[in-house]
């Protein structure tokens, strides 16, 4: 009786540790999403009878191991952008001498034990505090889906389109390069 009591609390033990271990294996970002992602320009939603915005310029998603970059191509009809958080992105440069508005990375955890899968974005911010995004997010070949909440917005349930104000939004994005 004792050797049955001790190998019932060896399997519970084993599969206590099968499990968190499961779990830290999909709190990183798969292999599959590493690398670069090319999303279009498309027209601004913010738009008037009166006035007509400049389109949304076209955007590089930089995905790594651990972290996720928004590089937003700059053109002729970009100025200047500024993160939600209110803080400005900087202007870098590629070898190639290509330029881009670039924010501060966020580290990026993608649980693929769900479906669809669910991204937790976070960082700090200039006054210290965290600023935490959450998503989901769909990969299907070479196109990558995400539906990503606002700043401090509960996760979003669904790839659809939110409209203008929406607590979320929806990327669609095409793989240029993998790592």
């Amino acid at each position: 009786m004792h050797k049955s009591v001790l190998s019932v609390m060896m399997v519970v033990a084993l599969g206590a540790y099968s499990v968190g271990a499961q779990e830290k294996i999909h709190l990183s970002v798969p292999e599959s999403l590493e690398g670069d992602w090319f999303v279009p320009s498309k027209p601004s939603p913010y738009s008037s009878f009166t006035m007509q915005l400049p389109p949304l310029s076209a955007t590089t998603l930089r995905i790594g191991a651990n972290t996720y970059l928004q590089r937003i191509h700059k053109d002729a009809s970009t100025i200047g952008a500024y993160e939600e958080s209110g803080e400005a992105m900087r202007v870098v440069k590629d070898a190639d001498g290509k330029e881009y508005l670039e924010g501060k990375p966020f580290s990026c955890m993608i649980r693929t034990n769900t479906l669809p899968w669910q991204i937790d974005l976070s960082r700090k911010s200039k006054d210290g505090s965290v600023i935490q995004k959450q998503g989901i997010c769909s990969l299907k070949e070479n196109t990558l889906i995400l539906s990503i909440a606002g700043i401090g917005k509960p996760r979003p349930t669904s790839f659809d389109d939110p409209g203008i104000g929406g607590a979320y939004s929806v990327i669609e994005a095409t793989r240029v390069k993998k790592p």
